[in-house]
């Protein structure tokens, strides 16, 4: 249903680009879940996924990078709560499924080097593959794609031997290639395009260590809010989540650790601090291993 779009941004996590020959690979497992809609306990969504992320520079001055998580979504059920497994159950809302995730391209490359860094970014995202089971309860994303244009920017401060502050601010507007809902009178684009901010701090500490703590903001710009008009008009069709009016406003938390030969570990969650329009209790949390290629 409610995918952490701008983790997306996150991605690219500090305003840098690899030097040109070298590449950085990701892996990892993640699972978000959450139980209730705007405060309604309803049966418990979960999301499983194989995490993979890799990077590779073009040029000293321009990043390639590419993102898939494989997805295995389900329902675990309630019997005392909706919806599953009674509603819309001829068209498979509640069922179980394995998929790629809504995946990433993006191009990244910097302005300003040295102390304070600024770098400019394009993403084009999304899962159009989906398209057939974007309204899942446990749904994989929008079935659609979208432009992303980005701006990443912070300083990288040295405060003692071996310890580093960054601070990294970044925004991005998302533009949706979506076509429009529509109940015979409104049309809305499902999903609108949003609005998506960052902030981080991350230090790195003596020995292998380093903690990073950020919040983001997701806002589509326009849409419906859950109330009877969406329940009557678009609940019954397959942009039911896309068409809804959602604002986020996340926190994460991560630790990393790095190991021998260019390769890290590193453990994150993600939670919900405010949300419109979609799950309050909604919590990610994600280990993952990194390895760096030199150039040759």
């Amino acid at each position: 249903m409610f995918w952490f779009g701008l983790l997306a941004i996150a991605m690219a996590d500090e305003p840098t680009t690899l030097p040109a020959g070298s590449a950085s690979v990701y892996s990892g497992v993640g699972v978000s879940t959450f139980r209730r809609l705007n405060d309604s306990l309803r049966d418990r969504s979960v999301k499983a996924r194989l995490d993979l992320y890799g990077s590779y520079g073009l040029h000293d001055r321009l990043q390639l990078s590419l993102s898939a998580p494989l997805l295995y979504g389900t329902v675990v059920d309630d019997p005392d709560t909706l919806p599953c497994p009674g509603v819309l159950a001829s068209e498979g809302y509640c069922d179980p499924y394995v998929t790629v995730g809504p995946g990433r391209l993006d191009l990244r490359s910097p302005l300003v080097r040295g102390p304070f860094r600024l770098a400019l970014g394009m993403g084009l995202q999304g899962d159009p593959w989906n398209r057939r089971i974007r309204g899942r309860y446990a749904s994989p994303g929008t079935g659609t794609l979208m432009v992303a244009p980005y701006l990443l920017m912070g300083p990288r401060l040295p405060l003692a031997d071996d310890l580093v502050l960054s601070v990294t601010a970044g925004g991005s507007y998302v533009g949706s290639l979506a076509g429009k809902a529509n109940d015979g009178f409104l049309f809305v684009r499902a999903p609108s395009d949003a609005v998506q901010a960052l902030g981080q701090v991350r230090l790195e500490l003596p020995g292998p260590l380093a903690a990073e703590t950020g919040v983001a903001y997701d806002h589509r710009l326009a849409g419906l809010a859950l109330g009877p008009s969406w329940q009557a008009s678009y609940f019954p069709q397959d942009d039911r989540w896309n068409v809804l009016r959602t604002r986020l406003l996340t926190g994460t938390g991560k630790v990393s650790v790095d190991l021998p030969q260019s390769m890290g570990l590193h453990l994150a969650v993600t939670w919900l601090y405010e949300v419109e329009e979609g799950p309050t209790d909604l919590v990610d949390v994600s280990l993952g291993w990194h390895k760096y290629f030199a150039p040759r």
